[in-house]
């Protein structure tokens, strides 16, 4: 293999949860190579353990790419413990089970096929935002510690045996009360290496769908928050009479839902479902979420005895939230779930998959049946607009002068722009993992969603008239 290089990256690869970019535009090996020796070096100087766990998901660059950060990690000094191509929730596992604070995950999550990227955590701590710009700031004022000629210690720890410890205490918090049949698409991910497994040990019927690990995601994208990525999912579940459809993400921190009928359950509402577990079983229990979820879901644990708690979009957000308002559930309607009474400190497609079997299992009813009884509204999928990253703040910013001109109503601004009115709430928000805006809007009637759409797109042409709005 070729020699490495160090390298200066361009600021617009440090986003605001994580590191992310286009192949051989944006991130090459030499980039990765300098962001193991600039990490390594952050570890030497805040983190007495001096190792840190490496992990990436299945894409074609990914192993290539960790082996480069891997040999910059070591050149300062510090311990890499290899845990190979597995899921993220199983690399947030190790952390605890291993007792190694920090890791690092080559992964795009659920970014077209032509990007990559690194998540980071060093000494207990998700680096996000300010933490990532001092990052970036070691790199540029090469404030980087090289040590060849005393190297850090390389472990290759077993993935499959991790993988069994992981599926070992899952099976130690729950168990199903239902042995239900399930169709699992994979989307040719790296969560294939892991779920289909896990819900077998806890007697369901697995029906696999995409779960052959693949480097490329030959028959769909694996971003369950997408509808067309679950066609096949819903046709399947049909098709073979099966109880649930379950889906995941690119790195399997997400989870996509389809009930017996072939009908694709928003995250949200999913989440709503959760609440109401909790809601029965704790006392006053506080539940976090993020702006972009049903007004559904604050009512009903406002009215059930339950402290909602609305926060901006990512994980860091939603668990710095849930750390300081002392939250048992979360999440995210991108998929992101977080359990706190009886897990981890960390989001998790997979457990939640089983957290989901187990809620059912527990019902006299179908899945269908089970999520009529909770409220429904008239709403959109998230809409993305695409805008360049220079010009993403400064429509924000004029968005904002201008929003309370045009639309009135309760205004919140935690994360880009949420307007509420008594029938409907839309939102506009830059996306912190590509270059777009997302929307969603949310109504009680047609007639009022038609309307929440109307005042956005007015001001949205305003402001700048040659965007391309699907809606």
């Amino acid at each position: 293999m070729s020699e490495l290089s160090l390298v200066t990256p361009s600021s617009t690869l440090f986003k605001e949860y994580d590191i992310r970019g286009v192949i051989g535009e944006d991130l090459n090996r030499d980039t990765y190579y300098t962001l193991g020796l600039t990490i390594g070096s952050e570890l030497q100087d805040i983190d007495t353990s001096k190792k840190i766990l490496v992990c990436y998901d299945s894409r074609a660059s990914s192993e290539i790419f960790a082996e480069a950060l891997k040999r910059g990690l070591l050149l300062s000094g510090i311990q890499v413990i290899d845990i190979g191509c597995l899921p993220t929730p199983v690399l947030h596992f190790a952390m605890r089970f291993l007792n190694c604070p920090s890791s690092l995950m080559v992964t795009a999550s659920h970014n077209p096929i032509d990007y990559n990227g690194l998540k980071i955590s060093i000494a207990g701590k998700n680096y996000h935002g300010a933490l990532l710009k001092t990052l970036y700031y070691r790199m540029i004022h090469h404030q980087l510690r090289v040590n060849e000629k005393n190297e850090g210690a390389y472990i290759q720890y077993p993935s499959e045996l991790l993988v069994a410890q992981y599926i070992q205490a899952i099976k130690a918090d729950l168990s199903l009360p239902q042995k239900l049949r399930v169709v699992v698409d994979c989307g040719n991910a790296v969560a294939g290496k892991v779920v289909p497994q896990l819900l077998t040990s806890l007697g369901c019927e697995v029906i696999p769908l995409y779960c052959d690990v693949q480097e490329t995601f030959t028959n769909h994208h694996p971003d369950p928050a997408i509808e067309e990525n679950l066609a096949d999912l819903c046709r399947v579940v049909q098709e073979q009479k099966a109880d649930i459809g379950m889906a995941f993400d690119g790195d399997g921190d997400r989870l996509g839902v389809v009930d017996n009928k072939g009908t694709i359950i928003p995250s949200d509402r999913l989440l709503l479902a959760f609440a109401a577990v909790v809601l029965n079983t704790k006392s006053n229990p506080t539940v976090v979420f993020d702006v972009k979820c049903t007004q559904q879901l604050h009512d009903y644990i406002l009215a059930h005895g339950g402290i909602p708690v609305m926060t901006r979009t990512g994980m860091a957000h939603i668990m710095s939230s849930m750390a300081e308002h002392q939250a048992i559930l979360g999440g995210e309607f991108c998929g992101h779930f977080y359990f706190k009474d009886r897990w981890l400190d960390y989001d998790d497609g997979i457990y939640a998959a089983a957290r989901t079997l187990e809620m059912l299992g527990e019902q006299a009813n179908d899945v269908h049946t089970y999520f009529k009884k909770f409220p429904k509204s008239i709403n959109t999928s998230e809409l993305k607009i695409p805008i360049s990253e220079h010009k993403k703040e400064a429509f924000m910013r004029q968005l904002l002068e201008q929003a309370p001109k045009f639309l009135g109503g309760t205004i919140v601004r935690i994360d880009g722009l949420r307007v509420s009115f008594a029938n409907a709430w839309g939102l506009i928000r830059p996306s912190n993992t590509g270059p777009w805006l997302t929307l969603r809007f949310e109504a009680k009637t047609e007639s009022d969603l038609q309307q929440i759409k109307l005042l956005f797109r007015e001001l949205i042409t305003i402001i700048n008239p040659f965007l391309e709005l699907p809606f």
